[in-house]
C-alpha cells in the first residue's frame, strides 16, 4: 500500500478518494490537537512556533496551518498525515477526533508522538481509566518550551520508530460481547 496516493477507499464519500496529492509535499512532522481548551491549542502552536524558528530546515506544521475553506477537514488531515515522517497528536483530553486520528495515522504504519499537557488535570481520570495509551507511551509535557525541546530531541528517533506491519491473514480474530 503506498499511503502517498489518494486511498481506494473513502468513508467520506463512500467510494474511491477524490483528492489531489500531487501539491502535497513532505513534511518532517504534523501536529493534531484540539481547538480546546484553548490554553493546550496555544502552547502546541507555541511549541511549533518555536521549532520552526530554531530549526527553519525542518519541516513542520499543524492542522491549523492547513488551507480548509470549503473542505472536509479530515480530508486535508490525511493527506498532511499520509506526507508526514511522524505526526505529533494532543491526548491531553482525550478528544474523540484526535484519538481517531492518531488510530488512523497507526494503521497507515506512520510513527506517532503522542503528547500530554501533564498541568491540565481536567481528564486526568479519564486518561488513567483508558489506559490504552500506556502501552504505545507519550510525552509529557507542562508548556511551549519543554514540547519544543522534547520533540527536538525525540523527532530524528521518532521517523525510524514505526516499521511496516505484515498482515497476518490466517489468524483468528476474537471480539468480546461483554458490556462494561
Amino acid at each position: 500500500m503506498n499511503i502517498n496516493q489518494p486511498p481506494r477507499y473513502c468513508n467520506y464519500v463512500k467510494g474511491e478518494c477524490p483528492e489531489d496529492f500531487t501539491p502535497c509535499k513532505q513534511i518532517d512532522g504534523f501536529f493534531l490537537y484540539p481547538t480546546k481548551p484553548s490554553i493546550i491549542a496555544n502552547t502546541i502552536e507555541l511549541a511549533v512556533k518555536r521549532l520552526t524558528e530554531s530549526e527553519p530546515h525542518v519541516s513542520r506544521k499543524s492542522w491549523k496551518s492547513m488551507d480548509v475553506p470549503g473542505r472536509i477537514i479530515f480530508c486535508e488531515v490525511c493527506k498532511n498525515m499520509r506526507f508526514s515522517s511522524v505526526v505529533i497528536t494532543d491526548v491531553t483530553s482525550l478528544n474523540f477526533n484526535l484519538l481517531f486520528e492518531l488510530g488512523y495515522a497507526l494503521a497507515l504504519g506512520l510513527p506517532v508522538i503522542p503528547i500530554r499537557d501533564t498541568s491540565y488535570i481536567k481528564d486526568k481520570r479519564s486518561f488513567t481509566q483508558l489506559g490504552t495509551l500506556e502501552t504505545l507511551g507519550y510525552l509529557d509535557f507542562i508548556n511551549s518550551e519543554s514540547l519544543a525541546q522534547q520533540i527536538q530531541k525525540l523527532h530524528p528517533v521518532a521517523s525510524r520508530l514505526m516499521k511496516p506491519v505484515e498482515i497476518h491473514r490466517e489468524q483468528p480474530i476474537f471480539l468480546s460481547a461483554r458490556r462494561l
